[in-house]
């Protein structure tokens, strides 16, 4: 599987929107639910980068990780990434230039275009 900056971005909007960690895929709407494993997989990710926090709750049948809540980091980069026009410009140009969209990357290029919206750039 690879990583999907869109989905983690929607896992973190989910989490944030939410009173209590979620309990698995019936929290979250679309594609989770017809494949828990890519769920799963972008927790994960979203926990190894420090983004989440997520409990372990592997079993016989395969990996299970279940975000528990929002990192400071994590925060931090969903602000950055809030905006819709931020986000499609900076994953535009991310694309464009590497052509996968690298984290620290793509937090930068939300940042400044965010900057560029609040006129702030110089």
């Amino acid at each position: 599987m690879k990583r999907d900056m869109d989905l983690c971005r929607q896992i973190l909007f989910k989490l944030e929107e939410m009173d209590r960690p979620p309990r698995g895929t019936a929290d979250f709407e679309g594609r989770f639910r017809e494949a828990p494993a890519e769920l799963y997989y972008q927790v994960y990710l979203l926990k190894d980068a420090g983004l989440i926090e997520a409990m372990d709750a592997r079993s016989s049948s395969g990996d299970r990780w279940l975000p528990q809540k929002i990192t400071w980091a994590g925060q931090e980069f969903l602000d950055a990434a809030r905006s819709d026009t931020v986000w499609s410009k900076a994953r535009a140009r991310a694309t464009e230039v590497g052509g996968t969209l690298a984290y620290q990357i793509l937090k930068e290029l939300c940042l400044q275009y965010a900057r560029e919206q609040l006129g702030l750039q110089r």
